[in-house]
């Protein structure tokens, strides 16, 4: 293989120095960005169990006192 650089990017051998290290940043930055969305997600899951059973014992509540 003569040119590494094509060879990691998958296209011409014009690409240069450059251009591979934004690749590997914004790859990098879309990692980060993808586990902290993760991380809001399963966040977002508890609030909304907590809030769903707050609902429940709301309406358990209601139902008790006769409303």
């Amino acid at each position: 293989m003569s040119d590494p650089t094509s060879f990691l990017e998958g296209t011409s051998s014009t690409i240069t120095s450059q251009e591979v290290i934004y690749e590997r940043v914004r790859n990098e930055m879309r990692g980060e960005m993808d586990a902290k969305a993760a991380e809001i997600d399963a966040k977002q899951q508890q609030i909304d169990a907590k809030y769903e059973a707050m609902e429940k014992m709301y309406a358990a509540l209601q139902n008790m006192m006769g409303n």
